[in-house]
């Protein structure tokens, strides 16, 4: 039998006491790379995600600002009329009361056919929509002022409604369009 010497005992011991073996380094190494691998592709992920979310968003405004303009040019033409109404009733040789005074507005905006004019105890409205897309538009509705006043129009109502969404009260909004 042979014994071991002390230089043989402190070499064996050297080498239980290395902890690491080329085994776990790899098992360690493969672990990180796939925990960077998965973090990478939830990010890459939720940034496509979010791009996408934003075309769609920018889409949407850029759509909505547009039919808003034409809005506001649809109200800028009703408010000529009534203006040009206004004019014609001030040249009159007599007075005229205020019922003939909306009979005249609708003469002048007849032939338009997507106006909808209504009237009941607190005046003459004039609505329509502007279409913004498929399945929705904006509802904007103007109440005639009185000839005698200020302005020609009060917007009482100027809202983006989704088809199968219900139409806004009339809630005066106190803004004059001269």
């Amino acid at each position: 039998m042979k014994f071991k010497t002390n230089n043989e005992k402190e070499n064996i011991a050297e080498k239980k006491e290395g902890g690491f073996s080329v085994g776990t380094s790899l098992i360690l190494v493969t672990f990180v790379l796939l925990a960077l691998v998965t973090f990478a592709t939830i990010s890459y992920v939720q940034a496509r995600s979010d791009y996408r979310l934003t075309v769609e968003a920018t889409d949407r405004s850029q759509l909505y600002y547009e039919a808003n303009t034409k809005a506001q040019e649809r109200a800028a033409t009703i408010n000529d009329i009534l203006l040009n109404v206004n004019v014609h009733t001030l040249t009159m040789d007599r007075y005229i009361d205020i019922y003939e005074y909306y009979d005249m507005v609708r003469d002048n905006l007849d032939g338009q056919d997507d106006l909808t004019i209504t009237e009941n105890a607190k005046g003459l409205y004039i609505s329509y929509k502007t279409p913004i897309d498929d399945n929705s538009y904006i509802l904007s509705k103007l109440r005639v002022l009185s000839f005698e006043g200020e302005g020609v129009s009060e917007i009482v109502c100027w809202k983006k409604v989704t088809e199968g969404g219900e139409e806004p009260e009339e809630e005066p909004l106190h803004l004059l369009i001269q």
